[in-house]
Parts: C-alpha cells; structure tokens; sequence
C-alpha cells in the first residue's frame, strides 16, 4: 500500500452542551466516538486506516489530542492546559484512509456518535466539512492533467 491510496479528509466538529461538562468526561466522551468512527471504518473491509488524529480546542491554552491507526489499538488521548468545564467544544478532524469518501466518512462519524452519546446528557455535534469538493483542489494539478499524486484512481470525473 502506498502513500497516493490514501484519501486525506479533514471534518471539523462542534460539540454543544446545555450544561458545563468536566474535560475528563469529555475526553472519554470524545475517544469513545473515535474509537467507534476507527471501527465502523474497520468493519467496511476494503478500507485501511492510515492514520486518524484531531485535536478538541478547549480554550486558548488548553486541549486534547486524540490519535489512532487502527481500531484493535485503541484511541490515544492526551490534555494539555488548565482543568475546566466547557459547554463548548471546537475539533479538527484528519483522517487518512484507503477507500472512503467524504460523505462516507461524515455518516460513519455520525453513526459513531448515535451509538456513544446517552440522549439523557443532551449534548449536541455538528459536523461541517473542511475537505475540498476534488482531490485535484487537493493535488493541485489541472483538470486535464493525469494526477501525479493518485494517478486519477480517487478522481470523481
């Protein structure tokens, strides 16, 4: 497998709650989804995780990193900042992957989220999407230029 069969996605995340919750809390939270996007992407079979990572914005000062390869490995999470209670929470998605689309990839996000969260807890995500529409935007090569990156195998025509 090699670099060019992975499709980059980017997704940028909102999550909103009504109350303060506690950075612990929302860490697990928030593993416990990519945990389950890493594994709904395993279950496909034909795709292949590179390399998963975001980084939730808490304040200025304060995050944390979440980081994954594969399913079976599990989620790494790491704060850094002042401990605190949010009701927001602003997070980059990067999502390197063998045979997903955006779309694909934004339903099996979403899917992930209504199997995590407890709809007693009353906190809300927003996905909006940071990748551009084609990979030539990605690849900066002209329309009818083979692609040096991908050899057209990803390009929609």
């Amino acid at each position: 497998m090699y670099q060019k069969d992975f499709i980059p996605i980017v997704l940028k995340v909102k999550f909103k709650s009504e109350e303060p919750i506690a950075i612990e809390k929302w860490k697990q939270l928030i593993g416990d989804l990519f945990l389950g996007y890493a594994q709904r992407i395993t279950e496909k079979g034909d795709c292949f995780i590179g390399h998963i990572k975001a980084l939730a914005d808490i304040s200025e000062f304060s995050y944390i990193k979440f980081s994954c390869i594969n399913a079976l490995a599990g989620v790494n999470s790491e704060f850094h900042g002042e401990l605190q209670s949010n009701c927001k929470i602003n997070m980059v998605i990067n999502s390197l992957v063998t045979n997903m689309s955006n779309h694909e990839s934004r339903k099996l996000l979403n899917q992930s989220w209504l199997l995590t969260i407890n709809q007693e807890e009353n906190i809300k995500m927003q996905i909006e999407d940071e990748t551009p529409d084609t990979l030539e935007e990605h690849h900066h090569h002209h329309e009818n230029e083979p692609c040096p990156i991908c050899e057209n195998k990803h390009h929609i025509h």
